[in-house]
């Protein structure tokens, strides 16, 4: 008889089985690994939008804050532009928005620079004056005496990238000056 040996190895079938579910699990572990880079991508653009937005209220409410706004009563509301009167070291500050660059300015005497970086686009800023008539002038017909003035920001942002990853981000909030003229 015979001494037949048991021949060790794989199929044919087993190695094409072995392969699908390999290509399987390999496309599946890629679409979680594309997703989840798509994932970080939108969160990081969403991220620099939210920094920046919060660097502009900031720096907007320090101004507001810190130094005497002029107020024009009655006031045209909602205004594009903040004025603040001369301060102690002889600047004058103003915060506008220019919409031929989407952008908000500070000017601080003749110089000028944009709030907003480089990859951010200002889409709408509105400056909101409340009370609308002035509250200190006994003889005005104000139904708001003695209420301090305050300005509402609203500043509707976007980020410059590809349209996949675009976000827009609208902020609003309310600042009231640290200088009292009771």
């Amino acid at each position: 008889m015979k001494n037949i040996k048991k021949q060790e190895g794989f199929t044919l079938v087993e190695i094409l089985m072995a392969t699908a579910i390999f290509a399987i699990a390999s496309l599946i572990i890629c679409g979680i690994f594309i997703n989840a880079s798509n994932l970080q991508s939108q969160v990081s653009n969403y991220q620099k939008l939210q920094n920046d937005g919060r660097y502009i209220i900031e720096k907007i409410a320090k101004e507001l804050r810190a130094k005497d706004v002029i107020l024009i009563y009655p006031s045209d509301n909602p205004t594009s532009t903040l004025s603040f009167y001369t301060d102690e070291a002889g600047n004058n500050i103003s915060i506008y928005f220019d919409s031929s660059t989407q952008s908000l300015i500070y000017k601080k005497n003749t110089d000028s620079a944009p709030l907003n970086s480089s990859d951010i686009l200002v889409k709408r800023a509105k400056f909101f004056i409340y009370p609308t008539l002035d509250p200190f002038n006994t003889n005005s017909a104000s139904t708001t005496p003695d209420i301090q003035p305050r300005i509402t920001l609203l500043l509707d942002i976007a980020n410059i990238s590809t349209p996949k990853y675009q976000k827009e981000l609208i902020i609003q909030t309310t600042i009231s000056s640290r200088i009292y003229k009771r």
